[in-house]
């Protein structure tokens, strides 16, 4: 009988796969080639009712990572007019020193929640199994496109991208 992994696992063994590494192949993966491929090893998402509380948040986290010394990289998804799914919410990349100075890789989401409720039935799950399904069609266009930008279009009725 297989053992089941996890969904972590099987996102480690994909970013492996992404680095040409094969797992299936490896008697043991070594430290060195897995933290070759993890670009973000803390991960968490926050989540707001209002645009207002979130553009807060934001801000309040940014102001206390780069009063400890460290950096954040935002990507504002509100803003990206260039994706054709309509998905928004805010990605930080932080990279912050440990005490013994050892860099730690972490990403941060913003999310509304009703683009976000920690549900498998929230329109940012939904959308992942729609982008999932796309990436695996030879041709990755239209049908899902659609399909993403009617879950977003309906999560944050009335908040306009780019503004």
């Amino acid at each position: 009988m297989a053992k089941k992994i996890g969904k972590k696992t099987r996102g480690a063994f994909e970013k492996l796969k992404k680095a040409g590494v094969d797992p299936a192949a490896m008697k043991l993966p070594t430290a060195p080639q897995i933290l070759r491929t993890i670009d973000d090893s803390v991960r968490g998402t926050i989540v707001t009712d209002t645009p207002e509380q979130l553009g807060d948040a934001i801000r309040r986290f940014r102001s206390s990572v780069e009063a400890s010394g460290g950096r954040v990289e935002v990507d504002n998804k509100w803003d990206n007019n260039d994706n054709p799914t309509g998905y928004v919410g805010v990605h930080t990349k932080v990279l912050m020193k440990t005490p013994s100075g050892r860099d730690i890789l972490s990403e941060l989401q913003f999310h509304l929640r009703s683009v976000y409720d920690g549900t498998e039935a929230s329109p940012k799950d939904m959308s992942h199994g729609i982008s999932k399904q796309i990436e695996a069609m030879p041709s990755k266009v239209a049908p899902g496109t659609a399909a993403m930008q009617l879950i977003f279009a309906t999560a944050a009725p009335g908040i306009a991208h780019g503004s």
